[in-house]
């Protein structure tokens, strides 16, 4: 019996995780009110709407540059959106024309003419992966 406790717990402790971890530095935080959204998207996800986003995270802008990990993300295709909630409603503000009106940013940099496309701001991740993102504000 004491054998076959110590193969099953050798077993249990010798299995390895394929998942990746992911760090976002999101940098250029001007104004230190509200808090930041950061948003995980698949492909299907519907990026970059934050109702389709397949993790989320939400941070205190309490400082100009904040890093948030996700981990055991498993291998594939991902994209990030990132926005500055300034009054705390839980949306991206935009104006009549839909432009934002709160700080936003993407992955694979920001487009000057709206929001990228997932095939544009996708990054992929390899099993066992460490991987640092930087999205800067704007």
């Amino acid at each position: 019996m004491k054998s076959i406790i110590t193969v099953l717990l050798s077993l249990i402790l010798s299995v390895q995780t394929f998942a990746a971890e992911l760090n976002i530095e999101v940098t250029q935080i001007e104004v230190l009110e509200g808090n930041i959204h950061i948003g995980l998207f698949v492909e299907s996800g519907g990026f970059p709407k934050s109702t389709g986003q397949w993790q989320g995270k939400i941070i205190s802008a309490d400082q100009v540059t904040i890093t948030a990990t996700f981990t055991d993300i498993p291998a594939g295709d991902y994209a990030i959106a990132v926005f500055q909630d300034l009054n705390n409603n839980q949306a991206l503000d935009t104006n009549f024309f839909g432009i934002p009106k709160e700080p936003y940013g993407f992955s694979g940099g920001n487009s000057t003419m709206g929001a990228p496309d997932f095939s544009e701001a996708k990054f992929s991740l390899a099993e066992h992966d460490k991987h640092s993102i930087k999205v800067a504000l704007k």
